[in-house]
């Protein structure tokens, strides 16, 4: 499956029936994205969970995308997003 992102802000589903670390799932746009935020409405001591590339592995509570979630993705190029099954 391919998504295209725009520059900024997306919001996007994650069409894969694996779960995958946040770094093996965004692979095809490695470099492309400053941030990305999923929501987890059952946590409610911290539901926001995000990932920053940049960041060291403690500082990101998002460590992994699972089928049928949606996620905020902060592009910093318009990119495709490539995901494999």
């Amino acid at each position: 499956t391919d998504i295209p992102l725009c520059e900024g802000w997306n919001l996007v589903g994650y069409p894969s029936t694996q779960v995958r670390t946040v770094p093996d799932a965004l692979a095809s746009i490695s470099g492309a994205y400053d941030l990305v935020y999923g929501y987890e409405a059952a946590d409610t001591a911290d539901p926001w969970e995000s990932y920053n590339p940049s960041s060291p592995p403690f500082a990101n509570d998002l460590t992994e995308m699972g089928p049928g979630w949606g996620y905020w993705i902060d592009a910093n190029q318009a990119a495709t997003w490539s995901i494999n099954n």
